[in-house]
């Protein structure tokens, strides 16, 4: 939140993380933590990966501006709003610290190894944005 009152150009910032396989896990119980460093922003990252990850915050007029999540996705919802709104100008921060922890349950809807449904949605979103971002390339190279 500090980020995001200093610098108002900033729309949505994220941060490292802790990741667990343990249920209702946190720092104190001191399981075996896995530090994850996020990519810094970039929109060719973004397309790779949902870089803002697990726990971003953003400011309410992201969505004045870009629209509200895509409720046809179950699962990539979050990372196709944030494509978009990087699509259309918005300014992403990565906080390099561990902010939060992340439990990988295995049979989480984006998590379950034999959800076909997820790699089903994260297809349709690369296929989606990176045909507009090849687009954006032939049109800056004109």
């Amino acid at each position: 939140m500090n980020i995001l009152d200093r610098y108002p150009i900033i729309d949505l910032v994220y941060s490292d993380f802790y990741i667990t396989c343990t249920p209702n896990d946190n720092l104190e119980n001191s399981h075996q933590f896995k530090q994850v460093k996020k990519r810094n922003f970039s929109l060719q990252a973004l397309l790779i990966d949902c870089v803002p990850n697990n726990h971003p915050m953003w400011r309410k007029s992201l969505h004045n501006r870009f629209g509200y999540f895509d409720e046809s996705y179950k699962i990539a919802g979050d990372w196709e709003i944030w494509i978009r709104a990087a699509f259309g100008g918005a300014s992403f921060k990565r906080i390099p610290l561990p902010l939060g922890i992340y439990y990988k349950n295995p049979y989480g809807l984006s998590t379950n190894q034999q959800n076909p449904l997820a790699l089903q949605e994260h297809n349709l979103v690369k296929k989606k944005y990176i045909y507009l971002y090849k687009q954006q390339l032939v049109a800056q190279n004109k």
